[in-house]
């Protein structure tokens, strides 16, 4: 089974994307499962505009075939202001746009994937972008994994720039019960 992993951040070192990373370790230890877990690196597609639709552009392409080659999807999401940032948002407009040969608007490189979501931000543990993405993903057509996981990052982490060892150590039990119920859920579908 193959996943495709989306950190919600382009910053190299952001909380989420060390989640994400987490997220592909965990995914890819458990060979009982037979999981290929991977991140999708999308930092080159330009802002969404009808205009470019005709001439999809390569890193936009790119991103459709991964998410196509994938069995399912897992976004990791932080919260910028309350909500999820422009970078996720304007990923997920170009995911939920027709393919090439499509014969009806559910002809997307998502429509019907499972998903599932986590986050890490503040205090709130990312609760409102994921609640957010939530809606999005169900509105583009894809089945959302009920039970998301939400790291609150501490303002001292934070202040560091890094999950704390303890902080860490929460995360990776979250994150391989979260993963053991996402595949579980995934084989029921």
């Amino acid at each position: 089974m193959k996943i495709l992993i989306i950190s919600g951040s382009l910053r190299q070192n952001s909380f989420n994307t060390v989640l994400a990373n987490l997220i592909q370790k965990t995914l890819n230890s458990d060979s009982a499962q037979n999981v290929q877990a991977s991140i999708l690196n999308y930092k080159d597609v330009p802002f969404f505009s009808q205009d470019l639709e005709s001439s999809v552009p390569e890193a936009v392409a790119s991103a459709k075939a991964a998410v196509l080659e994938a069995d399912a999807v897992w976004v990791v999401t932080p919260e910028y202001n309350g909500m999820i940032p422009g970078v996720l948002k304007n990923l997920l407009d170009w995911l939920s746009r027709p393919l090439p040969d499509a014969k009806n608007w559910r002809d997307t490189a998502v429509f019907g994937k499972p998903v599932a979501i986590s986050g890490a931000a503040g205090k709130n543990a990312a609760a409102g972008s994921m609640k957010q993405l939530e809606t999005l993903l169900s509105f583009m057509g894809m089945k959302v994994y009920p039970k998301a996981c939400g790291i609150a990052v501490s303002a001292e982490d934070m202040k560091n720039d890094a999950l704390s060892a303890d902080a860490l150590k929460q995360a990776e039990q979250s994150i391989k019960e979260q993963a053991e119920g996402f595949i579980d859920w995934i084989h029921t579908l």
